[in-house]
Order: structure tokens, then C-alpha cells, then sequence
């Protein structure tokens, strides 16, 4: 493609379909043509994330985030730059970009999602499952919602094997 967009879309494409390295060169054409297009310099932080590379990703995160902070789409690029910041267990720094973004929007389900993956990872599973209820009130029927709540409880629950050596 030779313009900006389709290659964008191909990149989209391609990282969909675990093609990160190719989607990564899609991307960085488009910034090529135009060194500020926010969705190329967000997928790019995706795709770096999704092959663990966070020093890349989060360089792209922020320099998506170079936008309008109030512009919506930036949401999108803080709560990236904080899933890099809980990858690399940095904890109290995802947190204040996810309190950051909910500052900005008080409706924007991902970033209570994003804060009760650190607070259980903080070990603190009663404030993952009040920011899950949040982002269920939200978002109701957001199956994300819904899939985070179940995984937080199973995981929170006693192993039921253990339980049954000690009755037994």
C-alpha cells in the first residue's frame, strides 16, 4: 500500500495474526510518512509489549501520549504505558498512570480493569475486586468485565485439593 492508512490497517492485520515483526515495520512506514500518526506510534507499543520488549513499547507509549491529554485515544496510550510498567512489576508507577487516566475519565472501564490486575498483583484482592464491580458498573456487559471477576475469584479461592488431603 502507499498510503498512510492501508499500511496502518495492514500492520493492524498483520500483528492480529502474530506477524509482530512485519506489523512492526508496517507501523514505523506510516510513522515514516507521518511522524505523528497516534495509532501507528500505539500499535507499535502493542506490538513491542506483545514481544516483551517494554523499553520499546513504553517509548512509544509515551510519545503517543504527546497528544491532547484529554483527547480520549491517549487514555489508550497511558493505560499501555502502565501494562509496560506492571510487566516489568513496577507497581506503584502503573498505578498512578492508571489514577491518572481515571482522573481524565471516571467511565473508562480498562483502566479499573488495569487497576485490579495490580492490585492483585499487589496481593490486595479486595481492591481488585472493587475496582472489577466498578468497571462491571461501567461496562456491564463488556465480557471482559465479566471474565476478570471470574478469573480474580478462581484464582482467590483455597486450593480445594489441599482442602481435601486435610479432611481426609
Amino acid at each position: 500500500p502507499t498510503n498512510a492508512t492501508a499500511r496502518g490497517n495492514l500492520g493492524i492485520c498483520l500483528e492480529q495474526i502474530g506477524f509482530i515483526d512485519l506489523a512492526i515495520a508496517e507501523f514505523k512506514k506510516v510513522l515514516a510518512l507521518e511522524p505523528n500518526n497516534f495509532v501507528s506510534l500505539y500499535n507499535l507499543g502493542l506490538a513491542f509489549s506483545l514481544k516483551g520488549d517494554y523499553s520499546q513499547a513504553s517509548s512509544y507509549f509515551e510519545r503517543a501520549m504527546t497528544k491532547n491529554q484529554r483527547d480520549p485515544q491517549v487514555a489508550m496510550a497511558v493505560l499501555g504505558l502502565a501494562s509496560c510498567y506492571e510487566a516489568k512489576q513496577q507497581y506503584e508507577e502503573a498505578r498512578l498512570m492508571i489514577d491518572k487516566v481515571i482522573s481524565l475519565d471516571a467511565h473508562n472501564h480498562y483502566a479499573y480493569l488495569a487497576k485490579a490486575r495490580v492490585y492483585e498483583a499487589l496481593k490486595e484482592p479486595g481492591k481488585a475486586i472493587e475496582c472489577i464491580r466498578k468497571a462491571m458498573q461501567i461496562a456491564p456487559n463488556d465480557n471482559n468485565c465479566k471474565a476478570a471477576m471470574s478469573e480474580l475469584l478462581i484464582r482467590s479461592m483455597p486450593n480445594t485439593a489441599s482442602l481435601d488431603r486435610l479432611t481426609h
